[in-house]
C-alpha cells in the first residue's frame, strides 16, 4: 500500500510483501488501527479494543491472548532525500483478519460503487467496494491495481485479495486526505 496523508488503514491482511506500507511524507498523519474500540470475538472469547492490521512478518507475542500483539508493528521507508521515516501499528493482529468476528451494527451503504475489474482508478469521493480478487498479476513498474486520486474515499476490500509477484502497489493513494481502507 502506497499511502497519502491522513489515511485510516485497519483490518487488512498484509501477507508476504517485501514492503507492506510506503509513504512519501515525513508527517503523513496516517492511522493504522480502528478510530474507536471495536467489539470482536477471537478464539471464542469476546474483547473490545482497537484493531490494527495483520502482517505476516510480525513476530510479536500476545500474552493476554486477545489476538492483538503486545508490541507495535514498525514500518519504515526512505524518502527521496534519504530521510528514513517510521510509522507504527500499535494494535497489530496476531492472525489474519478472518480469525476475528466483528460485532457491528449494520448500516446500509447508499450510492456505493463496485470495482468489478482491475486496474481501477478512483477519481471522486465516495464508498467503493472491491468486487473482484486479483492474484499473481504482472503489472508494469510504477503502476498499481487500484489508484486513489480523490479525497474522502472509503475502499472496502470486501474480503477480496490483491496478491501479486512484483514490487509495485496493490493500492496507491496519490497524495490525498481522508482515505479509509479496510478488508
Amino acid at each position: 500500500l502506497l499511502c497519502g496523508k491522513g489515511c485510516l488503514i485497519y483490518l487488512n491482511n498484509f501477507i508476504n510483501n517485501t514492503k507492506n506500507i510506503n509513504c512519501h511524507f515525513i508527517y503523513d498523519n496516517n492511522t493504522f488501527h480502528s478510530p474507536t474500540p471495536i467489539t470482536y470475538t477471537y478464539n471464542g472469547k469476546t474483547f473490545t479494543n482497537y484493531l490494527g492490521n495483520y502482517y505476516s512478518d510480525y513476530n510479536g507475542t500476545d500474552s493476554n491472548e486477545d489476538g492483538i500483539g503486545d508490541t507495535a508493528y514498525v514500518m519504515n521507508w526512505t524518502l527521496w532525500n534519504g530521510t528514513v521515516c517510521y510509522a507504527y501499528d500499535n494494535y497489530p493482529l496476531i492472525k489474519p483478519v478472518e480469525n476475528y468476528k466483528i460485532e457491528s451494527e449494520t448500516t446500509p451503504i447508499i450510492n456505493a460503487k463496485y470495482i468489478n475489474s482491475l486496474p481501477y482508478t478512483i477519481n471522486e469521493s465516495g464508498y467503493y467496494i472491491l468486487n473482484t480478487s486479483y492474484k499473481d498479476w504482472n503489472i508494469n513498474c510504477g503502476s498499481s491495481e487500484i489508484t486513489i486520486n480523490a479525497d474522502n474515499v472509503v475502499l472496502d476490500g470486501n474480503g477480496k485479495i490483491l496478491d501479486g509477484n512484483h514490487t509495485d502497489y496493490g493500492v496507491y493513494v496519490n497524495n490525498h486526505y481522508g482515505i479509509y481502507v479496510n478488508n
